[in-house]
């Protein structure tokens, strides 16, 4: 699966991305919003799993751009509210996580991303 990971802490970057690769996921990282949204505009992804708080905007409009594309998202974050979990379900996202993930929980979210809608 081709994958957009969007995530501005580059360490958990550096080891979600090297977990995803270990799965046989190809990975394209961005580190902010206007990176991101470049690369979801110039690349093919089958998926986005991305932050919400961005240093130059949020993953909600993000997550609104990616399923207007086409792809299915995930978001990953701190934000846990039920405003929150409201905001990334409105922006298209078909999971949100809460940091810090346990890499189990996300294998089973891209999994559901999987299935049809």
């Amino acid at each position: 699966m081709r994958i957009l990971l969007v995530e501005d802490h580059a360490d958990t970057l550096e080891v979600l991305g090297a977990m995803l690769r270990k799965l046989g996921h190809a990975i394209t990282t961005a580190t902010t919003l206007a990176d991101a949204r470049r690369n979801c505009e110039q690349d093919e992804f089958d998926l986005l799993i991305s932050d919400i708080g961005l240093p130059d905007g949020d993953g909600w409009e993000l997550g609104a751009l990616a399923t207007h594309r086409g792809l299915k998202a995930i978001a990953l974050t701190g934000y846990g509210m039920p405003a929150d979990v409201a905001s990334s379900r409105e922006s298209g996202f078909c999971s949100h996580l809460l940091k810090p993930v346990k890499f189990t929980d996300l294998q089973l979210a891209i999994a559901k991303c999987e299935e049809p809608r």
